[in-house]
């Protein structure tokens, strides 16, 4: 399961969705489809967000305990690695759409 996005995250897109133009809100709010979601996503994201993202997760690890990955490994299987990939663009999904 995985987590919803950092407090200071959900604030800063709150921020930049306040500022967002009313049309291009409109547009989002009313993309359906993952991948629409997603690409509309990132013709919004600058370096500025970049710079942002890697400076909240920078006091997070993201390193596996060798014991740990080999588990991982051992249980993996196509059709996790798609869930997987699912679960990570739903977060990407959720991390914008918590502001609307």
């Amino acid at each position: 399961m995985m987590d919803l996005p950092c407090i200071q995250w959900q604030d800063y897109v709150a921020q930049k969705w306040t500022v967002l133009d009313p049309e291009l809100k409109e547009k989002f709010t009313t993309l359906l489809e993952i991948d629409d979601v997603f690409k509309c996503s990132l013709t919004l994201t600058t370096q500025e967000d970049l710079d942002f993202v890697q400076s909240i997760s920078a006091a997070y690890s993201v390193q596996k305990e060798a014991q740990q990955a080999a588990k991982c490994r051992e249980r993996e299987t196509p059709a996790s690695r798609s869930e997987t990939s699912l679960q990570l663009l739903c977060t990407i999904h959720r991390a914008y759409v918590l502001i609307l």
